[in-house]
């Protein structure tokens, strides 16, 4: 989130699975492996989530993180996720939307200003 700010970003949503994963003992090595991953992913998170202006966290508590034959089913998870930040974005975009109609207005403001020729004082007797 961060990177993007700098770039000159003013909002920036960011999505995050790993809080909620199934948290159930590893049946492999591969298993720990992930969970090692996981646990340092969840820990580093919040180096990137404060920069965020909207966090989406979609329940995936109902997946294991190598549930692959039920990926449809996360990405209607993420899906429903998604549209309950709509509101948020849609708010982003209004305000966006008043500030450009703000910044037109005022331009026209000012050219309208410089084209008005300027007259110099009369001196008085």
């Amino acid at each position: 989130a961060q990177p993007l700010k700098q770039m000159g970003a003013t909002r920036v949503a960011a999505i995050f699975f790993g809080a909620h994963w199934v948290q159930k003992s590893p049946r492999h090595v591969l298993e720990v492996i992930g969970q090692c991953f996981s646990i340092a992913q969840a820990n580093m998170s919040c180096l990137w989530q404060q920069h965020a202006d909207l966090l989406i966290e979609p329940d995936v508590r109902a997946f294991s993180f190598d549930d692959f034959q039920k990926a449809l089913g996360i990405v209607n998870v993420g899906y429903e996720a998604g549209l309950k930040a709509l509101p948020t974005f849609r708010a982003w975009a209004a305000e966006r939307e008043a500030y450009e109609k703000y910044v037109r207005e005022l331009k026209q403001a000012k050219a309208t200003v410089s084209s008005i020729p300027i007259q110099e004082p009369v001196a008085l007797a």
